[in-house]
């Protein structure tokens, strides 16, 4: 398995095995880079890690284009302090559905209930911006932002609203 230069981020190869303990620290990565988001004004050194950690996150069929984007425009917004709204959600088992937070959110990082994104054939979480969805590993989309909240889904191996599961999120508003 590859490691990304910057953060020793894990980017797999279609031959390795996924192992939970290296998504486990992964998140660990991301949720430190947005902590020190959150807690001082961004300057250049937090727009590199942040840059860093979703350029691992995004899977190699992703194009580059919209997480430029992304990027772009949160660095024009960065000048202000950012506000993390924390909360947990409880999976309905429908197909699609609809997390309300009032505000279209910056990104969105989602993680199940013992902190995982995925496990070999499903996905349950990641990192989503503005035009930024996290996909599955057929294609499908597991998380998306919203004009007012985000979307959850569970089909196509999105595994984001099962029925009965407890998830947490973090909304960077």
């Amino acid at each position: 398995m590859k490691k990304t230069p910057n953060f020793h981020l894990s980017q797999w190869d279609s031959t390795d095995r996924i192992m939970m303990n290296d998504f486990n620290e992964d998140n660990a990565k991301v949720e430190a880079a947005l902590s020190a988001l959150q807690s001082n004004k961004a300057d250049q050194s937090g727009l590199t890690a942040a840059n860093a950690a979703l350029a691992a996150l995004q899977s190699s069929k992703a194009d580059a284009a919209p997480v430029d984007a992304a990027l772009a425009a949160l660095e024009t917004k960065v000048d202000t302090k950012a506000q993390a709204v924390l909360g947990s959600y409880t999976g309905s088992g429908a197909a699609s559905r609809t997390i309300s937070l009032g505000f279209q959110p910056k990104a969105v990082l989602l993680l199940s209930y013992d902190g995982a994104v995925a496990n070999g054939s499903q996905t349950y979480g990641g990192l989503a911006l503005p035009g930024v969805s996290v996909g599955t590993a057929s294609n499908g989309t597991a998380l998306s932002i919203t004009s007012s909240g985000f979307n959850i889904y569970y089909q196509d191996r999105a595994a984001t609203n099962v029925s009965g599961y407890v998830y947490r999120y973090i909304a960077i508003r």
